[in-house]
């Protein structure tokens, strides 16, 4: 499900990892946590006091998000994943039961299915339990936006038709929130890129796009400056290059880079990564090159930490036979790839080498 990676990891970071704003004094952290993630120990405490709190909705949504970073970071050990997913999946489960509205079951996290390390347990009685679930909730709560919202996330892969219902009839009970319209605008868009649905797409390609503009545009004129959030605004940088709208996604990624007071890492890395593969779709090498150098200047980000780097213009570029400028993208890696330095100079090694490994967040890594 890698092609959904920018997408899912977006919606992941904008609602539960928000980059943490520099204090002159660092704040004391909750109890069970380190470095701003719950600890394997904080996760024990709170499946503790579930057995006799089960309302307790805060240590639900931390045990779902922990579970779901912790099968990212965990590859390789499938028997180890599967046991992750099995507790994720139970507790996302009793929220969708219990608490349809709560917004852990409308992120990347509270999703079954969509991570590769729920395939082993996630069968079509799992499903069939999951869907029958919200489809009885979407009945038993029609005017709960959220509820509404949330299962049409669920439904937004298997049942396209459904999950573009739900989302209107969120949008149409909370008409002035302008976040019931950005919903939609990437709805429509990314079912224009063709990469959501398992289904044929609800209308052709160009229907979808002028829909998402529609939304996209309603949703600005409603609340601009919640719409001007550089994460959403990233997100439509990299929905325009995946919909080949390319002259636009260049003006936005140009935009996006000069208007980042905060030096958003995620945002230095992804631009310019796009714009490193555009100028090569031009032939332009020598920018492209420049792209990934800079590129590599990021401090890293919460996305970086989950899914990797963006590798696709190293591995153009590679293959083209520029190796200086790929070992020297790979040294800057290492350094904002917290954890994996391992991996990478085994690559260094091999490029080095002469040779030309896949450079890749899936490739014995991070998926």
């Amino acid at each position: 499900m890698m092609r959904n990676n920018f997408l899912v990891s977006l919606i992941f970071v904008m609602g539960l990892c928000g980059e943490a704003k520099a204090s002159p004094q660092k704040p004391r952290e909750p109890d069970g946590y380190s470095e701003r993630f719950l600890t394997p120990q904080g996760a024990e405490q709170r499946e503790t006091r579930l057995k006799t709190r089960p309302e307790d909705l805060n240590a639900r949504t931390e045990l779902i998000a922990y579970y779901w970073r912790k099968q990212k970071e965990i590859q390789r050990t499938r028997a180890g994943k599967n046991a992750l997913s099995m507790k994720r999946i139970s507790h996302i489960l009793w929220m969708v039961e219990h608490h349809p509205e709560a917004a852990i079951v409308g992120m990347s996290a509270g999703q079954i299915g969509e991570d590769e390390g729920d395939a082993p347990v996630y069968d079509g009685r799992l499903y069939e339990k999951l869907s029958t679930l919200w489809k009885r909730q979407i009945k038993a709560y029609p005017d709960n936006p959220n509820v509404q919202s949330n299962a049409a996330v669920n439904f937004r892969f298997s049942e396209v038709e459904l999950s573009e219902a739900c989302y209107l009839r969120a949008q149409i009970l909370d008409a002035r929130n302008a976040k019931r319209m950005r919903d939609l605008a990437i709805f429509y868009q990314t079912q224009a890129m063709g990469g959501l649905s398992l289904r044929p797409p609800l209308m052709d390609e160009k229907q979808l796009s002028s829909r998402a503009d529609l939304w996209h545009e309603k949703a600005l004129k409603a609340d601009r400056k919640s719409l001007e959030n550089p994460l959403f605004r990233l997100l439509m940088v990299r929905l325009k290059f995946r919909c080949e709208q390319y002259t636009q996604a260049r003006a936005s990624a140009l935009n996006l880079l000069d208007d980042n007071p905060t030096k958003d890492g995620n945002i230095i890395h992804v631009c310019n990564s796009l714009l490193g593969q555009l100028a090569l779709r031009e032939k332009n090498v020598e920018a492209a090159k420049t792209y990934l150098s800079a590129s590599g200047k990021t401090k890293g980000s919460s996305e970086i930490d989950l899914y990797g780097p963006d590798f696709a213009l190293a591995n153009d570029l590679l293959e083209q036979g520029e190796r200086q400028v790929v070992l020297d993208y790979l040294k800057q890696v290492r350094r904002f790839w917290k954890g994996h330095q391992e991996q990478v100079d085994k690559w260094i090694k091999q490029v080095s080498a002469g040779e030309t490994p896949w450079l890749g967040a899936d490739s014995g890594a991070t998926p």
